[in-house]
């Protein structure tokens, strides 16, 4: 009974490299492989420590992704003015938007591995370019890389379109008077 709650107890993990310290310490005192042998091990578990690395990563990036995911997803939820204060009407948003340069780019696969890019070609914006114009659409994510918000562009866009309206039917209108006026 004992030996069985001994066995069952979690031991704390151990790092890659005491691991391979003491695989490596065991098999030297016991001399039951070959130094050649030992090297090829050594070899073995130093590449199997280097996946276990770029898992880790993996899941630090994926834990990441999924954090901002849901603060993106759950950052406005709600539309409703009895939430809201210091409400005011957006200005200037088709010049800000007329800034903005749309881009067609394939990932950096080799930059940050662990992502899992895709080979498609992509299109976006670049985040440090609207950084400059729209900050409150651009995150920082815990590995120092930039992500853009683009719902948040939503209604950035709504009122750049507006904007845009207010402009065509002015020249219609500046186009009828000259028509009449020939």
């Amino acid at each position: 009974m004992l030996q069985e709650q001994q066995n069952s107890t979690p031991k704390p993990p151990r790092s890659g490299l005491a691991i391979l310290t003491l695989v490596i310490i065991a098999l030297v005192s016991s001399q039951i492989y070959s130094l050649f042998q030992i090297q090829q091990l050594k070899n073995a578990l130093t590449e199997a420590a280097a996946d276990i690395e770029v898992l880790a990563n993996g899941l630090d990036y994926t834990t990441a992704l999924a954090k901002n995911a849901d603060s993106f997803a759950h950052s406005h939820p709600f539309s409703d003015i009895r939430l809201k204060i210091n409400v005011t009407p957006l200005s200037n948003a088709l010049e800000r938007v007329l800034s903005l340069q749309s881009v067609q780019y394939n990932w950096r696969k080799d930059v940050l591995p662990y992502a899992n890019f895709g080979d498609e070609l992509q299109i976006g914006l670049i985040a440090q370019d609207v950084q400059k114009i729209f900050p409150g659409l651009v995150v920082a994510m815990p590995n120092g890389y930039l992500a853009v918000d683009y719902e948040m562009l939503t209604p950035i866009l709504v009122e750049a379109i507006k904007e845009q309206q207010i402009q065509i039917n002015d020249l219609q209108a500046l186009l009828s008077d000259i028509t009449i006026n020939r």
